[in-house]
């Protein structure tokens, strides 16, 4: 069995990447095999994660499963994305919610 996430960083606001979990252990270490690098969108950059500084989500292939920063046990976690240069008071913001179960929902 293995898994693949999506790593993101406050500090890579313009990007996050893909990821083999070679060492299974649901979350990115430097071990870890990056399989791609994404940019976000011309003009947006992740404002805000509500797990920290970094955020890993990582799929669990055959199971199913979800992880949020190597754990099953976190309900959600939520990245805020703006335009760049601007504040989330000024800008429409959007939230993206991802769930342990899945389901990844933008309000």
């Amino acid at each position: 069995d293995s898994s693949y996430g999506i790593h993101f960083s406050i500090n890579t606001p313009t990007s996050y990447f893909i990821f083999g979990d070679m060492n299974k252990n649901e979350a990115y270490q430097s071990s870890d095999v990056k399989v791609n690098d994404i940019s976000m969108l011309s003009g947006v950059q992740i404002d805000y994660l509500s797990a920290g500084n970094d955020l890993d989500l990582a799929f669990s292939i055959p199971d199913g499963f979800t992880y949020i920063n190597g754990s099953q046990s976190t309900t959600s976690t939520t990245i805020r994305v703006k335009r760049i240069g601007t504040s989330c008071s000024t800008a429409i913001c959007k939230q993206v919610i991802i769930r342990n179960t899945g389901q990844i929902s933008i309000q």
